[in-house]
């Protein structure tokens, strides 16, 4: 059972947020040192906003 505190972010909150994210992208004409996949995976965006408030 996840346990709800009083900085989560609501569902409503997060609704209206999210389209405000930026989406990672790669550049197509950049060189990279590793391919893509590589290395760790990135966190979900809404568990980066709940750490940040």
């Amino acid at each position: 059972m996840k346990q709800n505190h009083a900085w989560d972010i609501t569902d409503a909150f997060w609704n209206a947020a999210e389209p405000l994210v930026p989406h990672k992208t790669r550049d197509p004409h950049r060189d990279y040192q590793r391919k893509p996949g590589g290395g760790r995976p990135p966190m979900e965006p809404r568990k980066v906003r709940d750490a940040m408030f």
